[in-house]
């Protein structure tokens, strides 16, 4: 079935003719091309690599030059468990909307795109897994992204996010103003220094936090993230409140062939001294993302509670 729908998928396509002519080193090759490269292929794009034999994703090619009948192209991701070919099929697919066969273009962590603010979210790497939950990612240069529990962020540029939580403002009367700066973006991690600064009118008190978050980019489907918030506040005397405490979490994330996520993962909360943890489900649109779970605090504590239990709903919109 995946071959009878990659065959049709490839005689639709105009890039059907578009392979590659030879592997140079470990991630250069040169492409041949049945009409003109130049006018079909452009430098700077990418392209999606698919197998001549079977329907299988084999990975991403940025075009680096082209000429009349010929072209150079660098591999920016691959699949781990599949080797790239001489005459394997160079295409593209719109990355503004979902693909229409996932069987064609399954869901995968190598296929995600960072720096394009404009395609659609599936392909990009996620920035919330809950409401407690911020992963390495930043956002786009230019793109704002607004969820359901009222934190707005802004990308400044493609390593730089600024945001607010306007809930935390409007409830509890605390303004604040957070920050992320990419430090480090390869092919294996993903390393953000993250700030937030929160001043507290009722006891004329500065606090803030100061985050690290690493992701770490698994084989195949699985993506690890891990992060360590520290709190503090400048009059360490005066109570504060129970949303500011110091933690360490670790989140897994499994990208589906629909290109939607299953997370999970355990929290470790060091003011508490206890181990709660997240189970959830993400859809992804090409804009609107929307979660379900149940988060918790404690995971001895079997309440419905801020201490215990608590289900969460989780809706936010990228553009």
């Amino acid at each position: 079935m995946h071959s009878l729908l990659f065959i049709l998928f490839i005689a639709t396509t105009t890039f059907a003719d578009i392979r590659i002519q030879a592997l140079i080193g470990p991630k250069e090759m040169s492409i041949s091309c049945e009409k003109d490269c130049s006018t079909e292929i452009h430098p700077l794009n990418r392209y999606a690599i698919f197998s001549q034999t079977d329907s299988e994703f084999l990975g991403y090619a940025e075009i680096t030059e082209t000429n009349k009948n010929t072209a150079k192209a660098t591999l920016v991701s691959r699949t781990e468990d599949r080797l790239i070919r001489v005459n394997d099929l160079i295409s593209t697919f719109d990355l503004n909307t979902k693909p229409q066969e996932n069987v064609v273009f399954p869901g995968r962590m190598h296929a995600l795109i960072s720096g394009r603010k404009n395609i659609s979210s599936r392909y990009k790497h996620t920035i919330f897994h809950n409401t407690a939950t911020v992963t390495a990612q930043t956002l786009d240069q230019g793109e704002w992204l607004i969820n359901v529990i009222g934190d707005i962020g802004y990308g400044i540029n493609n390593h730089l996010t600024i945001g607010t939580s306007t809930l935390i403002t409007a409830v509890a009367g605390v303004p604040n103003i957070s920050a992320k700066q990419m430090i480090t973006d390869n092919e294996f991690f993903t390393l953000t220094a993250g700030s937030t600064y929160y001043y507290i009118p009722s006891i004329q008190t500065h606090a803030g936090a100061a985050a690290a978050y690493l992701r770490l980019n698994g084989l195949g489907r699985f993506v690890s993230h891990y992060s360590f918030i520290f709190d503090f506040i400048s009059s360490p005397q005066q109570p504060i409140g129970s949303f500011f405490e110091s933690r360490f979490q670790s989140s897994y994330e499994v990208i589906l062939d629909n290109w939607n996520r299953l997370l999970f993962g355990p929290t470790y909360i060091l003011d508490n001294k206890a181990i709660g943890g997240y189970f959830g489900y993400l859809w992804v649109g090409d804009r609107f993302h929307f979660g379900v779970g149940l988060r918790s605090s404690n995971l001895l504590n079997f309440s419905f509670s801020p201490l215990g239990y608590q289900p969460e709903v989780q809706l936010y919109v990228r553009f």
